[in-house]
């Protein structure tokens, strides 16, 4: 790991000297993408060994901690945040209960990457938000908390979903939103927060974390919270869209459980007669073939 810090400083001395060209930069890009392929499977190994040993391997981790948390500095390149944000989210994820006490290292950084230009340092942050939430919200609740604001605001860029890495890590802020409001709902204002975030939906690309958000989605309606179900019922035509759409992507592939859920609300939607054929109005003749086959 040290080799590979020196040899990325010196590609970027390279860059400067006045030697500099088009030719010598595909030699440095080849040595980039090399060492990003390496950071990569070092992170995997790290997943890897969080998942199996939980917090046993802590002491190894230690002696490797400055070196992750080096990588987050502001002037390093996108690949070693990105990659040393996935390590600490697998800290956060699968030794929760200790997590606190190495939030000095990543806490800040983490925060800030959230509106990082990076669409996958933007993805690895804001999974760790979720995380939190998740996993040690009573350690990391304010953080949490603080987050919403940034979590909003990328998700409501003008580029959030201009490509697939985009999109991918726009639907994880959108994820990291839900697990906010579900397991620290009685933190968040509720009433302001959960009208937008319906506005989000739906979210189909990213099969991991779709379930997440259609289980709260699910557990709204099924409440009858007015914030979703809105006054008299008026947002039921947009919640079917949303239902739809799931259908129509396989966003749930991965929950038939949620998928059932969904499924369920589809046809007590169907039994209101009126209500239903207003909405059915709203969608195309292919989408209404597409929910009434999977309803049937």
């Amino acid at each position: 790991m040290e080799t590979r810090f020196i040899n990325e400083k010196e590609r970027q001395e390279k860059r400067k000297d006045e030697d500099y060209d088009e030719e010598l930069e595909e030699a440095l890009e080849e040595e980039d993408l090399t060492d990003e392929q390496y950071l990569s499977k070092v992170a995997d190994v790290m997943h890897s060994l969080f998942a199996t040993h939980g917090s046993t391997i802590l002491p190894f981790f230690d002696q490797l901690l400055s070196m992750f948390s080096s990588m987050l500095g502001d002037e390093q390149p996108a690949c070693n945040k990105q990659w040393a944000l996935c390590i600490f989210d697998d800290l956060l994820e699968y030794a929760s209960e200790h997590a606190i006490n190495y939030q000095q290292y990543f806490l800040q950084p983490l925060m800030k990457c959230i509106c990082d230009k990076s669409p996958a340092v933007r993805q690895a942050a804001v999974y760790g938000i979720g995380i939190m939430a998740k996993c040690c919200a009573k350690d990391f609740s304010q953080a949490c908390i603080d987050a919403l604001p940034m979590l909003s605001l990328v998700i409501s860029d003008s580029g959030s979903r201009t490509d697939l890495s985009s999109t991918n890590a726009t639907e994880n802020a959108i994820s990291a939103v839900t697990k906010v409001c579900n397991y620290l709902e009685n933190q968040v204002p509720l009433d302001s927060v959960l009208p937008v975030w319906l506005s989000w939906l739906p979210v189909y690309e990213d099969k991991e974390e779709a379930p997440h958000v259609y289980s709260y989605l699910c557990k709204q309606i099924e409440n009858n919270n007015p914030l979703i179900l809105g006054q008299d019922n008026r947002n039921v035509p947009r919640l079917l869209q949303i239902f739809t759409k799931v259908i129509e992507e396989d966003a749930l592939v991965d929950s038939p459980e949620t998928y059932d859920r969904v499924l369920s609300l589809c046809r007590h939607i169907q039994s209101s007669g009126s209500v239903w054929t207003a909405c059915m109005k709203l969608l195309s003749t292919e989408q209404q073939k597409t929910l009434t086959s999977a309803i049937a």
